[in-house]
């Protein structure tokens, strides 16, 4: 198990590998360590390529693994004395991060999306909610969500691309935390993920058919420790990844104070605010991130 490069779709790196690159990475970091900087790295995938499968269990074994991978990242990280004083106990941090979407039509590398040579019109929810689970069944550190929210006004059911089951793969499963893509300037992205959040607060159903959230919140000691309010980790621009020169892509500040003020207008969304700001790129001959981005 792995993934594929983002900049090279062909190319499958596997988790030992993966392992290898975040060593080298934290290595680096320490030493060229700032006295009061502080990592906090997301070891990211997305569910395209095999999981785009259904029923073939591809979405319980590459969560599983993947949470393995990110156990024994965090045991060789204590190994290293990193956390320790001097430093801030939180100076580094590890967490898995998932990009979980319905990728209608075609995946990042403008592929059509197939499994074992069929095309498929979008990502099965049920692989989604596999991996999910079994990530959350083998770790107890956090996994960030930076996916979309496609489907607003589809409700009920984990069984369909939704309210229910985007909410649960970003905030009901215990170990998720939202780090939504607030992409565009036209803010209806942040407008979508402010609905959730209300849906997460309010929503109620018949008894034969209650919202997830209302699920979750039965349990109590899911309700201690997370509650029905959503809390954003942030929100995720993609600004160096247009290159700096896309007049609808939103700069870090921007994506932050549109999520955040879609939030705080509403009772229900209050104090949800999001805590940090993030801009995604990856470079490639074909995609040179400029070293300053002009702030639109």
């Amino acid at each position: 198990m792995g993934t594929y490069l983002v900049n090279q779709p062909d190319r499958y790196v596997p988790i030992g590998n993966i392992e290898v690159a975040i060593h080298q990475y934290i290595d680096a970091f320490m030493q060229n360590d700032l006295p009061n900087s502080k990592l906090w790295i997301g070891v990211g995938t997305n569910n395209t390529g095999d999981l785009m499968c259904q029923g073939q269990g591809y979405g319980t074994s590459h969560g599983t693994q993947w949470a393995a991978m990110i156990n024994r990242l965090n045991t060789w990280l204590g190994q290293q004395g990193y956390n320790n004083l001097p430093n801030p106990p939180d100076k580094i941090k590890i967490s898995g991060a998932v990009d979980l979407e319905k990728w209608t039509g075609k995946d990042p590398d403008n592929s059509i999306l197939r499994c074992n040579g069929q095309l498929i019109p979008e990502a099965p929810p049920s692989e989604a909610l596999q991996w999910a689970q079994a990530y959350s069944a083998g770790t107890n550190h956090s996994y960030i969500y930076f996916g979309d929210y496609a489907d607003a006004a589809e409700g009920l059911g984990l069984s369909k691309w939704g309210a229910d089951l985007t909410w649960e793969l970003s905030w009901g499963i215990p170990e998720a935390y939202p780090l939504p893509e607030i992409y565009t300037r036209t803010g209806t992205l942040a407008q979508k993920w402010q609905t959730l959040a209300r849906y997460s607060a309010i929503c109620q159903g018949p008894s034969q058919a209650k919202c997830q959230p209302e699920i979750r919140a039965a349990d109590p000691s899911w309700v201690a420790a997370k509650g029905r309010k959503m809390q954003f980790l942030g929100a995720l621009t993609n600004f160096g990844e247009q290159n700096c020169n896309n007049t609808n892509a939103n700069s870090p500040n921007q994506g932050w104070l549109q999520l955040y003020r879609s939030l705080v207008v509403d009772l229900y969304t209050d104090n949800s605010f999001p805590i940090y700001s993030s801009d995604i790129t990856y470079e490639d001959a074909a995609h040179q991130t400029a070293d300053t981005c002009p702030i639109p």
